[in-house]
């Protein structure tokens, strides 16, 4: 699967928010306030929209990464939640 047509499926508009490389996929939430969310949520969000979707991923890992906050920054550079996965 092309990873524009995997954008599509899973409802990701924002380019940055899903890449790959070397066959791992990583996919990034922003946040500025988590209003009790973490990477657990965003990681089970994803499962399930694989299973909607029919789509076999294995989760590889994923995390957070926590940045000060500085205008103007890419959804990499600025706090997220990351899952990493590939298809099988």
């Amino acid at each position: 699967m092309k990873l524009n047509q995997l954008r599509e499926v899973l409802g990701i508009h924002d380019p940055e928010a899903l890449t790959k490389y070397r066959g791992v996929y990583t996919y990034r939430v922003g946040f500025f306030y988590t209003f009790g969310r973490d990477h657990c949520k965003v990681r089970d969000d994803l499962v399930a929209a694989f299973n909607k979707a029919n789509i076999d991923a294995v989760i590889l890992d994923s995390g957070e990464q926590w940045k000060p906050f500085r205008g103007g920054d890419t959804l990499k550079q600025g706090s997220h939640w990351w899952v990493k996965f590939q298809i099988l």
